[in-house]
């Protein structure tokens, strides 16, 4: 069975900004940055689970307008060993989309990470064992407003170097721009 997530995607010209970002921390932090097609916003890590039921919780959906986010931390955690953007505001509508997932899965019986939401936006593994000796999280120089414009129920597939992971869509809904 495949290992699922549900994202949101940036719109285009923001993704090349998280990705710049990305390999401006990873180069300070002695790490590896995403590729830009791999940059997202986690809403719901499923892990493996029949794509089927997954596909059926996508379309039952009520999406939200497009919703946009200022990133303002850069943040290291240790456990998965990677580099976040990370929000120091909440989206009304992203927390919303998020629980409405959880919501969908669950009455599928599709079980899930049950981990509290946090918005966040990996860019980078494997950063240098020095690390934990820095004072995080570190702010960025500006906010980094980020919209995104797709919601992705997405797989993730083992990747090279070995340990890596790439990140293909499986399905996709665009989010409209306004009402109507």
């Amino acid at each position: 069975m495949p290992r699922l997530f549900f994202a949101l995607l940036p719109q285009a010209s923001d993704s090349a900004a998280l990705h710049a970002l990305a390999i401006g921390a990873a180069a300070d932090h002695g790490a590896r940055p995403l590729p830009s097609p791999d940059l997202h916003l986690t809403l719901c890590f499923i892990g493996e689970a029949p794509a089927p039921a997954c596909l059926t919780v996508l379309q039952e959906l009520v999406l939200p307008l497009r919703p946009s986010l200022p990133f303002e931390l850069l943040e290291y955690w240790p456990r998965p060993g990677v580099l976040c953007a990370t929000a120091e505001a909440e989206d009304a509508a992203i927390e919303a989309l998020a629980a409405q997932i959880r919501a969908g899965l669950r009455a599928a019986g599709v079980c899930f990470d049950g981990k509290p939401f946090r918005a966040h936006i990996t860019l980078a593994r494997r950063p240098s064992r020095s690390m934990a000796s820095q004072a995080w999280p570190q702010r960025l120089r500006e906010p980094l407003p980020v919209s995104f414009d797709t919601l992705a129920l997405v797989e993730s597939r083992s990747g090279v170097p070995p340990g890596e992971s790439r990140y293909a869509p499986v399905a996709v809904r665009r989010l409209a721009a306004t009402l109507g």
